[in-house]
């Protein structure tokens, strides 16, 4: 996974559940501790390993165009950008194609174009209201946070909540092996309303006819 972009976005109205947003959801500056996957298999913020028991709401997406400095230095932030609510990703392939070989880089042992389009998952600490950010540019981070996205917004369609959904960091292989970093939906998805604990209530899983908005008849 490639470093990750922290800064502060431009102000919005609507989260990046329903509709591909560009900004934080509050528009303040910071973004938290950046979550990173290692070469050693685990996920870690601040230098420190994060606890496999650890849970956090997903309360935004956030959508980047990076421009990635030739030297290896980091992102150009005069060249790179958030997307606006409802804008598409640029075609990356095809900017990197225009941009002059000698503006490339040397990334994971090849030459790559300085364009990339990155997702980035705001997270937030039910209890403790700490916040994490997870910037993902690999193609199994991005369909993760598709997969993410999607489920929040059917779930909002069915029960007409403004809900998120609950996540964990975790290793991804049946065998237990590392074969990607990716962001995993944990078992209770989405949340919705105060409680005692944490502010939040768990949204019971939708019924069949729920979800179809109609009778199903066997």
């Amino acid at each position: 996974m490639n470093n990750g972009i922290v800064e502060k976005p431009p102000s919005r109205a609507l989260d990046g559940f329903d509709d591909w947003g560009g900004e934080d959801h509050d528009g303040r500056a910071e973004q938290g501790s950046l979550v990173k996957f290692t070469n050693e298999a685990e996920w870690i913020a601040n230098d420190e390993v994060l606890p496999p028991t650890l849970e956090l709401v997903a309360v935004n997406i956030d959508r980047y165009v990076v421009f990635w400095s030739p030297d290896g230095s980091g992102p150009n932030r005069e060249k790179s950008y958030y997307l606006k609510p409802g804008q598409k990703f640029p075609d990356i392939d095809q900017l990197n194609a225009d941009t002059p070989k000698d503006q490339w880089r040397d990334a994971f042992g090849k030459l790559q174009g300085p364009w990339q389009a990155q997702h980035i998952v705001r997270l937030l600490h039910p209890v403790s209201m700490d916040r994490y950010s997870f910037p993902t540019s690999t193609n199994g981070g991005h369909a993760a946070v598709v997969e993410l996205r999607q489920r929040t917004r059917d779930m909002r369609q069915v029960r007409g909540e403004r809900v998120f959904a609950v996540v964990r960091f975790v290793t991804f292989g049946d065998d237990g092996a590392v074969n990607s970093s990716v962001l995993v939906a944990s078992d209770a998805p989405s949340l919705a309303g105060p409680t005692a604990s944490g502010g939040m209530k768990t949204v019971e899983t939708p019924s069949a006819k729920e979800a179809v908005k109609d009778e199903i008849v066997f």
